[in-house]
Protein backbone atom coordinates (compact mmCIF):
# COMPACT_ATOMS: atom_id res chain seq x y z
CA UNK A 1 0.00 0.00 0.00
CA UNK A 2 1.46 3.38 -1.00
CA UNK A 3 2.15 6.23 1.40
CA UNK A 4 -0.53 8.29 -0.38
CA UNK A 5 -3.08 5.52 0.11
CA UNK A 6 -2.12 5.19 3.78
CA UNK A 7 -2.57 8.93 4.26
CA UNK A 8 -5.93 8.92 2.49
CA UNK A 9 -7.14 6.04 4.66
CA UNK A 10 -5.99 7.77 7.84
CA UNK A 11 -7.71 10.97 6.73
CA UNK A 12 -10.95 9.05 6.16
CA UNK A 13 -10.77 7.43 9.59
CA UNK A 14 -10.03 10.79 11.21
CA UNK A 15 -12.90 12.43 9.33
CA UNK A 16 -15.26 9.74 10.63
CA UNK A 17 -14.04 10.37 14.18
CA UNK A 18 -14.97 14.05 13.83
CA UNK A 19 -18.10 13.58 11.70
CA UNK A 20 -21.37 14.96 13.00
CA UNK A 21 -24.05 12.43 13.98
CA UNK A 22 -26.93 11.92 11.57
CA UNK A 23 -29.86 14.31 11.91
CA UNK A 24 -32.53 12.07 13.46
CA UNK A 25 -35.68 11.18 11.58
CA UNK A 26 -38.81 12.28 13.37
CA UNK A 27 -40.88 9.26 14.50
CA UNK A 28 -44.33 10.02 13.10
CA UNK A 29 -45.95 7.23 15.11
CA UNK A 30 -45.71 9.20 18.35
CA UNK A 31 -48.07 11.91 17.09
CA UNK A 32 -51.78 11.99 17.88
CA UNK A 33 -53.90 11.37 14.80
CA UNK A 34 -54.74 15.04 14.12
CA UNK A 35 -51.13 16.10 14.59
CA UNK A 36 -49.91 13.43 12.22
CA UNK A 37 -52.37 14.52 9.54
CA UNK A 38 -51.05 18.08 9.80
CA UNK A 39 -47.41 16.95 9.70
CA UNK A 40 -48.00 14.76 6.65
CA UNK A 41 -49.88 17.53 4.85
CA UNK A 42 -47.02 19.95 5.41
CA UNK A 43 -44.44 17.32 4.45
CA UNK A 44 -46.18 17.03 1.08
CA UNK A 45 -45.49 20.76 0.68
CA UNK A 46 -41.81 20.28 1.52
CA UNK A 47 -41.87 21.33 5.19
CA UNK A 48 -39.61 19.00 7.24
CA UNK A 49 -41.70 16.87 9.55
CA UNK A 50 -39.50 17.57 12.57
CA UNK A 51 -40.37 21.27 12.37
CA UNK A 52 -44.13 20.78 12.06
CA UNK A 53 -44.10 18.11 14.76
CA UNK A 54 -42.29 20.46 17.14
CA UNK A 55 -44.85 23.17 16.43
CA UNK A 56 -47.62 20.61 17.05
CA UNK A 57 -46.14 19.77 20.45
CA UNK A 58 -45.92 23.44 21.39
CA UNK A 59 -49.48 24.12 20.26
CA UNK A 60 -50.85 21.14 22.19
CA UNK A 61 -49.05 22.29 25.34
CA UNK A 62 -50.40 25.82 24.91
CA UNK A 63 -53.96 24.60 24.37
CA UNK A 64 -53.77 22.19 27.31
CA UNK A 65 -52.82 24.94 29.74
CA UNK A 66 -52.06 24.73 33.44
CA UNK A 67 -55.24 23.24 34.90
CA UNK A 68 -54.25 19.76 33.74
CA UNK A 69 -51.54 17.87 35.61
CA UNK A 70 -50.00 14.43 35.78
CA UNK A 71 -49.11 12.84 39.08
CA UNK A 72 -45.91 10.80 39.14
CA UNK A 73 -45.66 8.61 42.24
CA UNK A 74 -43.46 10.25 44.83
CA UNK A 75 -42.92 13.38 42.74
CA UNK A 76 -44.23 16.88 42.13
CA UNK A 77 -47.26 17.03 39.79
CA UNK A 78 -46.09 17.96 36.29
CA UNK A 79 -47.96 20.30 33.95
CA UNK A 80 -47.69 21.07 30.23
CA UNK A 81 -44.58 23.26 30.58
CA UNK A 82 -42.81 22.49 27.31
CA UNK A 83 -40.24 24.80 25.70
CA UNK A 84 -39.91 23.73 22.08
CA UNK A 85 -37.36 25.14 19.64
CA UNK A 86 -37.54 24.53 15.89
CA UNK A 87 -33.97 24.55 14.58
CA UNK A 88 -33.45 25.04 10.87
CA UNK A 89 -31.66 27.30 8.44
CA UNK A 90 -33.34 30.22 6.73
CA UNK A 91 -35.88 28.91 4.27
CA UNK A 92 -36.19 25.50 5.94
CA UNK A 93 -39.86 26.00 6.83
CA UNK A 94 -39.84 27.05 10.48
CA UNK A 95 -42.38 29.85 10.05
CA UNK A 96 -44.85 27.86 7.88
CA UNK A 97 -44.70 24.98 10.38
CA UNK A 98 -45.32 27.32 13.31
CA UNK A 99 -48.12 29.16 11.52
CA UNK A 100 -49.90 25.92 10.61
CA UNK A 101 -49.85 24.54 14.15
CA UNK A 102 -50.57 27.77 16.03
CA UNK A 103 -53.21 29.23 13.68
CA UNK A 104 -56.24 27.79 15.54
CA UNK A 105 -55.03 29.26 18.85
CA UNK A 106 -54.19 32.63 17.33
CA UNK A 107 -57.60 32.82 15.67
CA UNK A 108 -59.39 31.78 18.86
CA UNK A 109 -57.52 34.40 20.86
CA UNK A 110 -58.47 37.06 18.31
CA UNK A 111 -62.16 36.15 18.60
CA UNK A 112 -62.04 36.13 22.40
CA UNK A 113 -60.39 39.55 22.35
CA UNK A 114 -63.39 40.95 20.47
CA UNK A 115 -65.83 39.46 22.99
CA UNK A 116 -67.03 41.91 25.65
CA UNK A 117 -68.33 39.14 27.89
CA UNK A 118 -66.61 39.22 31.29
CA UNK A 119 -66.63 35.41 31.35
CA UNK A 120 -64.68 35.08 28.12
CA UNK A 121 -61.72 32.72 28.06
CA UNK A 122 -58.39 34.31 29.04
CA UNK A 123 -55.87 34.83 26.27
CA UNK A 124 -53.57 31.87 25.63
CA UNK A 125 -50.77 33.64 23.77
CA UNK A 126 -48.72 36.52 25.11
CA UNK A 127 -47.10 39.00 22.72
CA UNK A 128 -45.02 41.30 24.92
CA UNK A 129 -41.88 39.35 25.71
CA UNK A 130 -40.46 41.40 28.58
CA UNK A 131 -40.49 39.43 31.83
CA UNK A 132 -42.52 42.05 33.67
CA UNK A 133 -45.18 42.12 30.96
CA UNK A 134 -45.19 38.32 30.90
CA UNK A 135 -45.71 38.22 34.67
CA UNK A 136 -48.66 40.60 34.36
CA UNK A 137 -50.17 38.61 31.48
CA UNK A 138 -49.81 35.28 33.29
CA UNK A 139 -51.49 36.76 36.35
CA UNK A 140 -54.36 38.09 34.25
CA UNK A 141 -54.81 34.75 32.47
CA UNK A 142 -55.01 32.62 35.59
CA UNK A 143 -51.32 31.71 35.78
CA UNK A 144 -51.01 29.89 32.48
CA UNK A 145 -50.16 30.96 28.95
CA UNK A 146 -47.86 30.47 26.00
CA UNK A 147 -45.37 32.31 23.81
CA UNK A 148 -44.92 31.61 20.11
CA UNK A 149 -42.36 33.60 18.16
CA UNK A 150 -40.84 33.11 14.74
CA UNK A 151 -37.35 33.85 16.05
CA UNK A 152 -36.45 33.01 19.64
CA UNK A 153 -33.11 34.81 19.41
CA UNK A 154 -34.45 38.22 20.39
CA UNK A 155 -36.47 36.85 23.27
CA UNK A 156 -33.58 34.82 24.71
CA UNK A 157 -31.05 37.61 24.21
CA UNK A 158 -33.35 40.00 26.05
CA UNK A 159 -33.34 37.74 29.10
CA UNK A 160 -29.59 38.16 29.47
CA UNK A 161 -29.71 41.94 29.65
CA UNK A 162 -29.29 43.42 33.10
CA UNK A 163 -31.78 46.02 34.19
CA UNK A 164 -30.93 49.22 36.00
CA UNK A 165 -32.58 47.84 39.13
CA UNK A 166 -33.28 44.25 40.03
CA UNK A 167 -30.61 42.26 38.17
CA UNK A 168 -31.12 40.02 35.19
CA UNK A 169 -34.37 38.38 34.12
CA UNK A 170 -32.67 35.15 33.06
CA UNK A 171 -32.66 33.47 36.46
CA UNK A 172 -36.27 34.40 37.16
CA UNK A 173 -37.28 33.11 33.75
CA UNK A 174 -35.51 29.77 34.24
CA UNK A 175 -37.40 29.19 37.46
CA UNK A 176 -40.68 29.28 35.49
CA UNK A 177 -39.75 25.96 33.86
CA UNK A 178 -39.99 24.13 37.20
CA UNK A 179 -43.62 25.17 37.64
CA UNK A 180 -43.11 25.88 41.36
CA UNK A 181 -44.72 28.93 43.02
CA UNK A 182 -43.21 32.01 41.40
CA UNK A 183 -42.98 35.65 42.39
CA UNK A 184 -42.06 38.74 40.42
CA UNK A 185 -41.32 41.91 42.39
CA UNK A 186 -40.29 45.39 41.39
CA UNK A 187 -39.38 47.98 44.00
CA UNK A 188 -39.36 50.89 41.52
CA UNK A 189 -36.96 53.04 43.48
CA UNK A 190 -39.06 53.01 46.61
CA UNK A 191 -42.14 54.60 45.03
CA UNK A 192 -45.09 52.61 46.36
CA UNK A 193 -47.33 53.60 43.47
CA UNK A 194 -44.95 51.95 41.00
CA UNK A 195 -44.11 48.90 43.09
CA UNK A 196 -45.12 45.54 41.68
CA UNK A 197 -45.65 42.21 43.42
CA UNK A 198 -47.04 39.32 41.42
CA UNK A 199 -47.35 35.82 42.87
CA UNK A 200 -48.32 32.74 40.88
CA UNK A 201 -49.00 29.51 42.75
CA UNK A 202 -48.73 27.22 39.72
CA UNK A 203 -47.23 29.09 36.73
CA UNK A 204 -47.51 27.20 33.46
CA UNK A 205 -45.71 28.64 30.44
CA UNK A 206 -45.38 26.85 27.10
CA UNK A 207 -42.94 28.25 24.52
CA UNK A 208 -42.44 27.44 20.86
CA UNK A 209 -40.31 29.30 18.34
CA UNK A 210 -37.64 29.05 15.68
CA UNK A 211 -33.87 29.39 15.74
CA UNK A 212 -31.12 29.07 13.15
CA UNK A 213 -28.61 26.24 13.76
CA UNK A 214 -25.60 28.54 14.04
CA UNK A 215 -27.35 30.38 16.89
CA UNK A 216 -28.07 27.36 19.05
CA UNK A 217 -25.54 28.61 21.60
CA UNK A 218 -28.24 31.17 22.50
CA UNK A 219 -30.05 28.27 24.18
CA UNK A 220 -27.18 28.14 26.66
CA UNK A 221 -23.75 26.55 26.79
CA UNK A 222 -23.08 22.99 27.89
CA UNK A 223 -22.84 24.14 31.51
CA UNK A 224 -25.84 26.49 31.29
CA UNK A 225 -29.00 25.54 33.16
CA UNK A 226 -31.22 26.89 30.38
CA UNK A 227 -30.06 24.51 27.65
CA UNK A 228 -31.56 21.19 28.86
CA UNK A 229 -34.94 22.83 29.42
CA UNK A 230 -35.44 23.15 25.65
CA UNK A 231 -36.77 20.40 23.38
CA UNK A 232 -34.96 20.85 20.03
CA UNK A 233 -36.52 19.73 16.75
CA UNK A 234 -33.72 19.85 14.19
CA UNK A 235 -34.11 19.69 10.41
CA UNK A 236 -31.93 20.40 7.40
CA UNK A 237 -33.17 22.83 4.80
CA UNK A 238 -34.84 20.79 2.04
CA UNK A 239 -33.66 21.33 -1.53
CA UNK A 240 -35.81 23.56 -3.70
CA UNK A 241 -37.09 20.49 -5.53
CA UNK A 242 -38.65 19.17 -2.31
CA UNK A 243 -41.15 22.02 -2.02
CA UNK A 244 -44.51 21.09 -3.46
CA UNK A 245 -47.67 23.08 -4.03
CA UNK A 246 -48.48 25.71 -1.44
CA UNK A 247 -52.13 24.73 -1.76
CA UNK A 248 -51.87 21.74 0.54
CA UNK A 249 -54.86 19.70 1.61
CA UNK A 250 -56.95 21.25 4.37
CA UNK A 251 -56.57 19.38 7.66
CA UNK A 252 -59.84 19.83 9.52
CA UNK A 253 -58.98 17.51 12.39
CA UNK A 254 -56.22 19.79 13.70
CA UNK A 255 -58.30 22.92 14.47
CA UNK A 256 -60.98 20.60 15.86
CA UNK A 257 -58.71 19.02 18.46
CA UNK A 258 -57.31 22.43 19.43
CA UNK A 259 -60.86 23.76 19.83
CA UNK A 260 -61.75 20.84 22.09
CA UNK A 261 -58.69 21.49 24.25
CA UNK A 262 -59.41 25.20 24.49
CA UNK A 263 -63.00 24.48 25.52
CA UNK A 264 -61.85 22.60 28.64
CA UNK A 265 -58.68 24.63 29.29
CA UNK A 266 -60.02 26.25 32.47
CA UNK A 267 -61.29 22.97 33.95
CA UNK A 268 -59.09 21.39 36.60
CA UNK A 269 -58.26 17.72 36.00
CA UNK A 270 -55.56 15.29 37.03
CA UNK A 271 -54.02 12.33 35.27
CA UNK A 272 -52.16 9.44 36.85
CA UNK A 273 -50.11 6.50 35.58
CA UNK A 274 -51.55 3.02 35.36
CA UNK A 275 -49.46 0.22 36.85
CA UNK A 276 -47.99 -0.63 33.46
CA UNK A 277 -47.31 3.03 32.67
CA UNK A 278 -45.55 3.50 36.03
CA UNK A 279 -43.32 0.51 35.26
CA UNK A 280 -42.52 1.93 31.81
CA UNK A 281 -41.77 5.35 33.31
CA UNK A 282 -39.34 3.83 35.81
CA UNK A 283 -37.66 1.82 33.04
CA UNK A 284 -36.98 4.92 30.94
CA UNK A 285 -35.86 6.96 33.92
CA UNK A 286 -33.39 4.20 34.81
CA UNK A 287 -32.20 3.99 31.19
CA UNK A 288 -31.52 7.73 30.96
CA UNK A 289 -29.82 7.69 34.36
CA UNK A 290 -27.52 4.92 33.14
CA UNK A 291 -26.71 6.92 30.00
CA UNK A 292 -25.96 9.97 32.16
CA UNK A 293 -23.08 8.02 33.72
CA UNK A 294 -21.43 7.53 30.33
CA UNK A 295 -18.69 9.92 29.10
CA UNK A 296 -20.83 12.43 27.20
CA UNK A 297 -20.67 16.20 26.64
CA UNK A 298 -22.03 18.10 29.61
CA UNK A 299 -24.95 19.45 27.57
CA UNK A 300 -26.12 15.94 26.63
CA UNK A 301 -25.77 14.75 30.21
CA UNK A 302 -27.87 17.70 31.38
CA UNK A 303 -30.57 16.91 28.78
CA UNK A 304 -30.68 13.31 30.02
CA UNK A 305 -31.14 14.63 33.54
CA UNK A 306 -34.25 16.58 32.47
CA UNK A 307 -35.61 13.70 30.36
CA UNK A 308 -37.94 12.25 33.04
CA UNK A 309 -39.67 15.62 33.48
CA UNK A 310 -40.02 16.01 29.74
CA UNK A 311 -41.36 12.44 29.55
CA UNK A 312 -44.11 13.20 32.06
CA UNK A 313 -45.06 16.48 30.39
CA UNK A 314 -45.18 15.10 26.85
CA UNK A 315 -47.21 12.12 28.11
CA UNK A 316 -49.67 14.57 29.66
CA UNK A 317 -50.05 16.46 26.39
CA UNK A 318 -50.52 13.23 24.41
CA UNK A 319 -53.15 12.03 26.88
CA UNK A 320 -55.03 15.34 26.56
CA UNK A 321 -54.84 15.13 22.76
CA UNK A 322 -56.39 11.66 22.91
CA UNK A 323 -59.21 12.67 25.26
CA UNK A 324 -59.35 16.40 26.01
CA UNK A 325 -60.22 17.24 29.61
CA UNK A 326 -60.92 13.67 30.67
CA UNK A 327 -58.27 13.13 33.31
CA UNK A 328 -57.79 9.68 34.77
CA UNK A 329 -55.40 6.88 33.89
CA UNK A 330 -52.56 7.10 31.37
CA UNK A 331 -51.52 3.77 29.87
CA UNK A 332 -48.07 2.42 29.05
CA UNK A 333 -48.56 3.07 25.36
CA UNK A 334 -48.61 6.84 25.87
CA UNK A 335 -45.47 6.64 28.02
CA UNK A 336 -43.68 4.73 25.24
CA UNK A 337 -44.68 7.29 22.63
CA UNK A 338 -43.57 10.14 24.88
CA UNK A 339 -40.23 8.40 25.58
CA UNK A 340 -39.53 8.03 21.87
CA UNK A 341 -40.24 11.74 21.44
CA UNK A 342 -37.82 12.61 24.26
CA UNK A 343 -35.18 10.35 22.70
CA UNK A 344 -35.63 12.18 19.41
CA UNK A 345 -34.90 15.55 21.05
CA UNK A 346 -31.78 14.15 22.75
CA UNK A 347 -30.61 12.85 19.37
CA UNK A 348 -31.15 16.37 18.01
CA UNK A 349 -28.87 17.75 20.72
CA UNK A 350 -26.24 15.20 19.74
CA UNK A 351 -26.53 16.12 16.06
CA UNK A 352 -25.86 19.84 16.59
CA UNK A 353 -22.28 21.09 16.18
CA UNK A 354 -20.74 21.53 19.59
CA UNK A 355 -20.26 25.08 20.81
CA UNK A 356 -17.63 26.18 23.26
CA UNK A 357 -16.48 22.72 24.33
CA UNK A 358 -12.76 23.41 24.21
CA UNK A 359 -10.50 23.98 27.21
CA UNK A 360 -9.81 27.61 26.29
CA UNK A 361 -8.08 29.57 29.02
CA UNK A 362 -8.99 33.00 27.66
CA UNK A 363 -12.15 34.71 26.50
CA UNK A 364 -10.72 34.73 22.97
CA UNK A 365 -10.21 30.95 23.06
CA UNK A 366 -13.79 30.48 24.23
CA UNK A 367 -15.15 32.72 21.46
CA UNK A 368 -13.13 30.84 18.83
CA UNK A 369 -14.45 27.52 20.10
CA UNK A 370 -18.03 28.79 19.89
CA UNK A 371 -17.26 30.31 16.48
CA UNK A 372 -16.07 26.97 15.10
CA UNK A 373 -19.47 25.46 15.89
CA UNK A 374 -21.24 28.43 14.30
CA UNK A 375 -19.11 28.06 11.18
CA UNK A 376 -19.99 24.36 10.95
CA UNK A 377 -23.72 25.13 11.18
CA UNK A 378 -23.40 27.98 8.64
CA UNK A 379 -21.60 25.73 6.16
CA UNK A 380 -24.22 23.01 6.55
CA UNK A 381 -26.94 25.48 5.63
CA UNK A 382 -25.24 26.37 2.32
CA UNK A 383 -26.55 24.47 -0.73
CA UNK A 384 -23.09 23.18 -1.68
CA UNK A 385 -21.92 22.80 1.96
CA UNK A 386 -18.67 24.69 1.34
CA UNK A 387 -17.32 28.23 1.19
CA UNK A 388 -14.17 30.17 0.46
CA UNK A 389 -12.33 32.26 2.99
CA UNK A 390 -13.74 35.36 1.26
CA UNK A 391 -17.30 34.01 1.59
CA UNK A 392 -16.85 33.59 5.33
CA UNK A 393 -15.47 37.08 5.71
CA UNK A 394 -18.26 38.64 3.67
CA UNK A 395 -20.91 36.82 5.72
CA UNK A 396 -19.17 37.82 8.95
CA UNK A 397 -19.65 34.34 10.35
CA UNK A 398 -19.36 34.30 14.15
CA UNK A 399 -18.96 38.08 14.01
CA UNK A 400 -15.50 37.88 12.44
CA UNK A 401 -14.57 40.78 10.16
CA UNK A 402 -10.80 41.26 10.33
CA UNK A 403 -8.46 39.04 8.32
CA UNK A 404 -6.65 37.91 11.46
CA UNK A 405 -9.92 36.88 13.09
CA UNK A 406 -10.99 34.93 9.99
CA UNK A 407 -7.66 33.09 9.94
CA UNK A 408 -7.97 32.24 13.64
CA UNK A 409 -11.54 31.04 13.15
CA UNK A 410 -10.60 28.77 10.24
CA UNK A 411 -7.64 27.39 12.20
CA UNK A 412 -9.90 26.57 15.17
CA UNK A 413 -12.48 25.02 12.85
CA UNK A 414 -9.84 22.88 11.14
CA UNK A 415 -8.56 21.70 14.52
CA UNK A 416 -12.11 20.76 15.52
CA UNK A 417 -13.03 19.12 12.20
CA UNK A 418 -9.86 17.82 10.54
CA UNK A 419 -9.72 17.30 6.75
CA UNK A 420 -12.40 19.95 6.12
CA UNK A 421 -10.05 22.72 4.93
CA UNK A 422 -8.21 22.59 1.61
CA UNK A 423 -5.57 25.09 0.52
CA UNK A 424 -4.52 25.29 -3.14
CA UNK A 425 -1.65 27.41 -4.41
CA UNK A 426 -2.65 29.64 -7.31
CA UNK A 427 -0.52 29.36 -10.45
CA UNK A 428 -0.06 33.12 -10.71
CA UNK A 429 1.22 33.50 -7.18
CA UNK A 430 -0.51 35.41 -4.41
CA UNK A 431 -2.52 33.96 -1.54
CA UNK A 432 -3.53 30.31 -1.55
CA UNK A 433 -7.15 29.51 -2.37
CA UNK A 434 -8.81 28.19 0.80
CA UNK A 435 -11.92 26.02 0.58
CA UNK A 436 -13.74 25.19 3.81
CA UNK A 437 -16.25 22.34 3.77
CA UNK A 438 -18.98 21.44 6.25
CA UNK A 439 -18.12 18.50 8.51
CA UNK A 440 -19.14 15.15 7.17
CA UNK A 441 -22.44 14.07 8.65
CA UNK A 442 -23.08 10.41 9.26
CA UNK A 443 -25.96 8.86 7.34
CA UNK A 444 -29.04 7.49 9.09
CA UNK A 445 -28.63 3.84 10.11
CA UNK A 446 -28.26 1.50 7.14
CA UNK A 447 -28.99 4.41 4.81
CA UNK A 448 -32.40 6.02 4.46
CA UNK A 449 -33.38 6.84 0.91
CA UNK A 450 -36.66 7.50 -0.81
CA UNK A 451 -38.61 4.30 -1.32
CA UNK A 452 -36.23 2.18 0.74
CA UNK A 453 -36.94 0.13 3.83
CA UNK A 454 -34.89 0.86 6.90
CA UNK A 455 -33.84 -1.83 9.32
CA UNK A 456 -33.64 -1.52 13.09
CA UNK A 457 -30.28 -0.48 14.54
CA UNK A 458 -29.58 -3.54 16.63
CA UNK A 459 -30.43 -3.00 20.26
CA UNK A 460 -30.18 0.78 20.34
CA UNK A 461 -33.45 1.88 21.99
CA UNK A 462 -33.10 5.46 20.75
CA UNK A 463 -33.32 4.50 17.08
CA UNK A 464 -36.62 5.31 15.40
CA UNK A 465 -35.87 5.18 11.67
CA UNK A 466 -36.37 1.48 11.23
CA UNK A 467 -38.26 -1.02 9.12
CA UNK A 468 -40.30 1.69 7.49
CA UNK A 469 -41.42 2.73 4.05
CA UNK A 470 -40.20 6.22 3.18
CA UNK A 471 -42.37 9.04 1.91
CA UNK A 472 -41.44 11.64 -0.66
CA UNK A 473 -42.24 14.58 1.59
CA UNK A 474 -38.81 15.21 3.06
CA UNK A 475 -36.06 14.20 0.69
CA UNK A 476 -33.15 16.26 1.95
CA UNK A 477 -30.08 14.30 2.96
CA UNK A 478 -30.11 13.55 6.67
CA UNK A 479 -33.77 14.50 7.02
CA UNK A 480 -35.53 11.71 5.15
CA UNK A 481 -39.10 11.14 6.20
CA UNK A 482 -40.16 7.74 7.50
CA UNK A 483 -43.69 6.41 7.64
CA UNK A 484 -44.71 3.14 9.25
CA UNK A 485 -47.88 1.09 9.38
CA UNK A 486 -48.27 1.62 13.12
CA UNK A 487 -51.13 3.61 14.57
CA UNK A 488 -51.57 4.01 18.33
CA UNK A 489 -54.10 1.60 19.83
CA UNK A 490 -57.45 3.12 20.67
CA UNK A 491 -57.83 1.18 23.90
CA UNK A 492 -55.53 0.78 26.88
CA UNK A 493 -53.86 -2.62 26.57
CA UNK A 494 -51.64 -4.04 29.29
CA UNK A 495 -52.64 -7.70 29.16
CA UNK A 496 -49.30 -8.57 27.55
CA UNK A 497 -46.50 -6.79 29.44
CA UNK A 498 -43.71 -8.52 27.51
CA UNK A 499 -40.56 -6.83 26.25
CA UNK A 500 -38.95 -6.62 22.82
CA UNK A 501 -36.23 -9.21 22.37
CA UNK A 502 -34.09 -6.76 20.38
CA UNK A 503 -34.19 -3.52 22.38
CA UNK A 504 -35.91 -4.58 25.65
CA UNK A 505 -38.59 -1.89 25.36
CA UNK A 506 -42.03 -2.64 26.75
CA UNK A 507 -44.43 -3.97 24.12
CA UNK A 508 -47.79 -2.40 23.35
CA UNK A 509 -50.72 -3.54 21.23
CA UNK A 510 -50.75 -2.92 17.48
CA UNK A 511 -53.94 -1.08 16.57
CA UNK A 512 -54.74 -3.18 13.51
CA UNK A 513 -53.74 -6.66 14.65
CA UNK A 514 -53.77 -6.47 18.43
CA UNK A 515 -50.43 -8.28 18.44
CA UNK A 516 -47.62 -7.25 20.83
CA UNK A 517 -45.77 -4.43 19.10
CA UNK A 518 -42.48 -2.62 19.74
CA UNK A 519 -42.83 1.12 18.99
CA UNK A 520 -39.04 1.62 18.87
CA UNK A 521 -38.21 -1.27 16.51
CA UNK A 522 -41.52 -0.70 14.70
CA UNK A 523 -42.07 -4.42 14.45
CA UNK A 524 -44.85 -6.74 15.52
CA UNK A 525 -43.59 -9.30 18.03
CA UNK A 526 -45.28 -12.69 18.23
CA UNK A 527 -43.28 -13.45 21.33
CA UNK A 528 -41.80 -11.24 24.01
CA UNK A 529 -39.59 -11.74 26.99
CA UNK A 530 -41.33 -11.78 30.32
CA UNK A 531 -41.46 -8.37 31.88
Amino acid sequence: MSAETDRALLDLIEADDHALPAIPVFPLDVLPAAGRELVEAKAAMGIPSALTAGAVLGALAAATGGKSSIKIAGGWPERAILWVVLIGARGSGKSPALNAAMAPIRESDALEDQDDDEDRRPQVLHDDLSLEALARSLKASGGHGAIDVDELRGFIDGLGQYKARGGADRGRFLSLWAGAPWKFSRVAGGAKTNALNISLSAPTLAIVGGLQPELHDRLGGDEDGMRPRWLPHLAQRPPASAFGSLDGATVLSWPQIIARLLAVREQKREWHLSAGAADAFRDHRKRWKHEEDEPLPAGITAALGKAPSHLARIALVLAEANDPGAGGSIDAQIIERAAIWVDFTIDCWKALPEHGTGLGLTRRDEKLSIGAGKLAAWLEARPDRLATRRDIQRARVAGCRKAADIDALIAEYEATYPTTVTRTALSGGGHDQTIIRAPRRLSPPNGVTTGDTVKQRGADPSSHAENSAVTSGDTASGDTEVVTAFRPAAQTTEDNPGRCQDCNRRLIAHRDTGQPYCPACEKTRQEGQAA
